[in-house]
C-alpha cells in the first residue's frame, strides 16, 4: 500500500464487506478467508488489505457505484412519469448519498494502492 486509507474510506469498505458477507459469503471467502472464518469483518482487516483484495474491493465498489446509479435513474424515471412525489426522487434517497461515499472510497482505494481508477464513463453503467 503506498499511503493509508482515510478514516471514511476504511468505515466504507468495512460495512460493504459485512454486506458481502451476509449476502454472497462465498465472495468473502475467496477474497479475505481469514474474516469469513473470524465471522466478522473489523477495521484492522481494511487496513491490512493485500494488492488482491484491494483489486477485489475496487471492483465492488464499482459495481456498487453502478448499482446506486441505477436505483437513482429509476427514481427519477417513476417521478417523471408521475408515479411517485417530487419529494420521493434523489432528495430524500439515500443512493446519492450512496453512490458519493463509494466513490469517494474507489479514488482513496486505487490512490492507495496504485490502482487505475476507471474513467466516468466505464462506472456510469
Amino acid at each position: 500500500m503506498e499511503k493509508e486509507l482515510n478514516p471514511g474510506t476504511v468505515e466504507t469498505i468495512r460495512l460493504l464487506l459485512n454486506t458481502q458477507q451476509e449476502f454472497q459469503p462465498a465472495w468473502l471467502e475467496r477474497y479475505f478467508p481469514e474474516v469469513a472464518k473470524k465471522g466478522g469483518v473489523g477495521y484492522a482487516e481494511v487496513e491490512r488489505m493485500t494488492p488482491t483484495q484491494a483489486q477485489a474491493v475496487r471492483h465492488l465498489l464499482i459495481e456498487q457505484i453502478i448499482y446506486a446509479r441505477k436505483q437513482m435513474r429509476r427514481s427519477r424515471g417513476r417521478v417523471g412519469r408521475g408515479q411517485g412525489a417530487p419529494d420521493e426522487g434523489d432528495e430524500g434517497s439515500e443512493w446519492p448519498i450512496r453512490a458519493e461515499l463509494d466513490n469517494e472510497a474507489l479514488t482513496d482505494l486505487c490512490a492507495a494502492f496504485g490502482l487505475t481508477y476507471p474513467s466516468s464513463m466505464a462506472i456510469e453503467g
